[in-house]
């Protein structure tokens, strides 16, 4: 398969490629649900996956013996390799907010750097990945030698993370937005009232347990709407994790992978 980047049409044709390929994504979406474990066994799949791929194996995500333990490892590693892109955020969020105060600027900044991490966590994810050790994805300046030496293909995978960003997030937008008009239609006229029980005088104790065992029915009646609501969102999650990785895997075979532990190099660059 070649490399002329389009991340997106050679990652899906790569996640769709075997029978079956929709099974990883829905068990995906269920792990992510249950906390921890899930979502560290999930970034493992994924990383694991993109790992071949940028080892130049055009293979699909592996859909029978899955070894759940190496897949936890693999995430848990994978996620400590790029904890420095959180930390980085964080840290420069909290410097321009003291610098600048809340304002135009810093919303834009903070904007800007919400596009910027999604981009760079898979690339340190996946260099941790590749030389099974987390700190490898604290090289920073490595990293950002892949970048340079190919930034217009990095460039590419920068759009794709914000496209996948903003269409996604839009559907599952529109998805909590029914949930929440849902929910919001069944209120009744005693919930309604107890939103404005502070500056109200004469709301007794036996109406706020009325209005709080109403609002309990509610939560029971749409359990099932929320936990779908929930389903989809983590399937949503789950497909652009998948998509993303690969895209990455894709860009950094380029560089010749299979050399870089032979030659302790981290890229080589393009001829």
């Amino acid at each position: 398969m070649s490399d002329d980047g389009h991340y997106y049409k050679k990652s899906l044709a790569l996640l769709r490629h075997d029978h079956g390929w929709v099974k990883p994504l829905l068990v995906m979406a269920a792990a992510n649900l249950v906390p921890i474990a899930g979502p560290l066994g999930c970034n493992g799949y994924a990383v694991e996956w993109a790992r071949l791929i940028a080892w130049g194996v055009d293979a699909a995500p592996k859909q029978r013996n899955v070894r759940i333990g190496g897949c936890i490892s693999a995430g848990w590693r994978a996620f400590i390799g790029a904890l420095w892109v959180g930390l980085a955020v964080y840290v420069l969020n909290l410097l321009f907010t003291l610098v600048l105060k809340e304002g135009a600027v810093t919303s834009t900044f903070s904007l800007l750097l919400s596009f910027i991490a999604p981009f760079l966590i898979p690339v340190a994810a996946l260099h941790a990945t590749i030389y099974h050790d987390f700190k490898a994805g604290w090289q920073i300046k490595r990293i950002w030698s892949l970048i340079k030496a190919d930034h217009k293909s990095a460039w590419r995978l920068f759009r794709l993370s914000i496209v996948l960003q903003l269409v996604v997030g839009l559907i599952l937008s529109l998805v909590w937005t029914a949930i929440f008009i849902l929910i919001a239609s069944q209120l009744s006229d005693s919930y309604l009232m107890l939103a404005y029980s502070d500056v109200l005088q004469d709301v007794t104790a036996s109406y706020v347990m009325y209005a709080t065992a109403d609002l309990l029915r509610l939560v029971a009646a749409n359990a099932l709407p929320c936990a779908i609501a929930a389903f989809i969102s983590s399937l949503g999650l789950s497909f652009v994790q998948m998509i993303q990785m690969c895209a990455t895997g894709l860009w950094l075979r380029q560089f010749d992978v299979p050399t870089w532990q032979e030659s302790n190099k981290i890229f080589e660059e393009k001829k």
